[in-house]
């Protein structure tokens, strides 16, 4: 039986002839692996995908599009990403810890709707510390403080992680 004629493997296994299968696999198998990719061209009954068949291996296109690119790396938090923490100086100069739970955006400035906490770092590595621990004490459930005013002071995002479905729920 010829490759890709009707009546193939490519047209039992996949209900189309064996062009109609080159198209559609094309279309998504830039994603998939070397090892998925020469699987399905097995399946397929040799069928072309993104490449020219010779001597039983897949050469061109289907090898170049063999490795995924990596996913990029996530953007680092900001004061306005819910989740941050960010350490700053109260009135007397001594750290607290803050988390964003949310933000708003008014018109001349942003309001940052926070968790703080039972923490008294002595340095923003300290703060870090503090943060990451997951037992730490929360002093105030929701509290806000104008993105503006933490800006012009010196300040620090910390660290980060996702928020909790109890810490979504403390969210105005």
């Amino acid at each position: 039986m010829a490759r890709n004629a009707p009546g193939s493997r490519a047209a039992a296994l996949f209900g189309i002839d064996g062009s109609e299968a080159m198209l559609y696999l094309g279309k998504v198998t830039r994603a998939l692996p070397a090892v998925a990719l020469l699987t399905l061209r097995a399946a397929a009954g040799g069928a072309v995908m993104g490449g020219a068949v010779m001597g039983g291996a897949v050469m061109g296109g289907a090898v170049m599009g063999c490795a995924s690119d990596p996913d990029p790396a996530p953007p680092e938090p900001t004061l306005t990403t819910p989740g941050a923490f960010f350490a700053r100086p109260d009135d007397d100069g001594a750290l607290g810890l803050f988390r964003t739970l949310s933000s708003l955006e008014i018109e001349l400035d942003t309001i940052l709707f926070c968790s703080t906490y039972h923490a008294t770092p002595r340095s923003f590595e300290e703060a870090s510390a503090f943060a990451r621990d997951h037992e730490l004490p929360v002093a105030l459930e929701l509290t806000f403080v104008s993105r503006s005013s933490v800006l012009s002071s010196e300040h620090e995002v910390v660290w980060f992680r996702s928020l909790t479905d109890e810490e979504l729920a403390r969210v105005p």
